[in-house]
């Protein structure tokens, strides 16, 4: 039984993310290229990290990044978030967002990479 505990225990911390792991995956996250400015970018990435509940754990607009984790709710006890701003040309803004969950176990992250994106294009539309 010991044993059974110690072995469940392990995978759910073996499993769990940090802010730490969100920083380094910039290279693993869900990159799309946009016909904004940087600034509107920003400001549109800021807004769906908060419309969804999130909360801002460190940025920089000057280097374009954020960092943020979402709230637990039902299926999930929350969730990391990091997202990249590069401009890519005149009027064209790459976003990287890369998103991961605080336990492996769980159902859900408070919102997905295409989520985020979906919910940015929409920004866009409404310019």
């Amino acid at each position: 039984m010991k044993t059974t505990i110690i072995l469940i225990t392990s995978f759910i911390l073996i499993g769990c993310a940090t802010m730490n792991t969100v920083r380094n995956g910039k290279d693993s996250g869900t990159a799309v290229v946009y016909e904004t400015s940087k600034d509107n970018a920003y400001s549109y990435a800021m807004k769906i990290l908060r419309e969804v509940g999130g909360k801002v754990s460190d940025e920089n607009a000057e280097r374009g990044e954020i960092f943020g984790e979402t709230g637990a709710e039902v299926g999930s006890y929350g969730s990391y978030i990091g997202i990249w701003i590069e401009s890519v040309g005149e009027n064209k803004t790459q976003v990287t967002v890369y998103t991961r969950r605080v336990l492996a176990t769980q159902l859900t992250t408070g919102i997905s990479e295409s989520d985020f994106h979906k919910k940015f294009k929409l920004y866009l539309d409404n310019e």
